[in-house]
């Protein structure tokens, strides 16, 4: 039981410290601190700061260790703060509830409330959404790609097909599950799956960080007699990947 300022603050650090394991981001933390607004400094509980696709965020979060329900005022000295503290995201953590006039206040603020009976469902759900666009997921249909991945790890793999080390990609999931049993060992058997547009941005950013390209096969001529396969594949940097086929604005 979470019952002291210090020990609910505990709690949501390690909340994203799990996040950022499991979305093998670096973030940065900050306790207790001081921010500057257009107007002031204001002091704010926990502030983490990560980049995502190369992008910076910041989030800033307020933890409400009271035995009462959040009211009124304490809600609108928050919205004070995150309106004076721009190009942020802003979250009010509380065990107890949020009163209804507060918490339609903080949302139309753009304010995020998150009672503590939510935050351990929160962890699990948002863990599990990580999960699922890091692990390749055999059931899923590809936007537009298909892929290739490890059957034990689950986790995407880079190959060298004359062009450096790269992320394979394919337009058909048909040419996929050939790559996958071409390039399958005894050792390490491959399989194919769907690229959602969630798994792809999360490719592309590995891809920069990693300095790998992507083999965009358009399309592959098999001939089981012989086992020659003969491909039609570019060599692509991410940022191309990313201008002609990822459709989102952010995860």
């Amino acid at each position: 039981m979470i019952n002291t300022g210090k020990e609910y603050e505990d709690f949501i650090e390690y909340y994203y410290s799990e996040l950022a394991r499991l979305s093998r981001n670096e973030i940065s933390f900050y306790r207790n601190t001081s921010i500057r607004g257009k107007t002031g400094q204001h002091n704010i509980d926990v502030v983490y700061d990560f980049n995502f696709i190369g992008h910076k965020h910041r989030v800033l979060v307020e933890c409400k260790d009271y035995s009462r329900d959040i009211d009124y005022p304490t809600m609108r000295s928050f919205v004070a703060a995150c309106i004076d503290i721009p190009d942020a995201s802003y979250v009010m953590y509380s065990p107890k509830d949020f009163g209804k006039n507060p918490k339609e206040y903080a949302e139309k603020n753009g304010i995020t409330c998150v009672a503590m009976g939510e935050v351990e469902g929160l962890m699990q759900l948002i863990a599990k959404r990580i999960e699922a666009i890091v692990m390749a997921d055999v059931k899923a249909i590809g936007e537009p790609f298909w892929g290739i991945s490890e059957i034990d790890n689950n986790e995407p793999m880079a190959f060298d097909l004359g062009g450096g080390a790269g992320i394979i990609i394919c337009h058909k999931k048909s040419d996929a599950e050939i790559m996958a049993n071409r390039l399958s060992k005894k050792e390490n058997q491959l399989f194919a799956y769907g690229i959602r547009q969630e798994n792809l941005a999360f490719l592309i950013r590995l891809a920069k960080s990693k300095k790998l390209n992507f083999y965009r096969i358009d399309y592959i001529k098999w001939n089981p007699k012989n086992k020659i396969i003969r491909l039609s594949v570019n060599v692509e940097k991410p940022d191309l990947i990313e201008a002609d086929f990822l459709h989102l604005g952010h995860i």
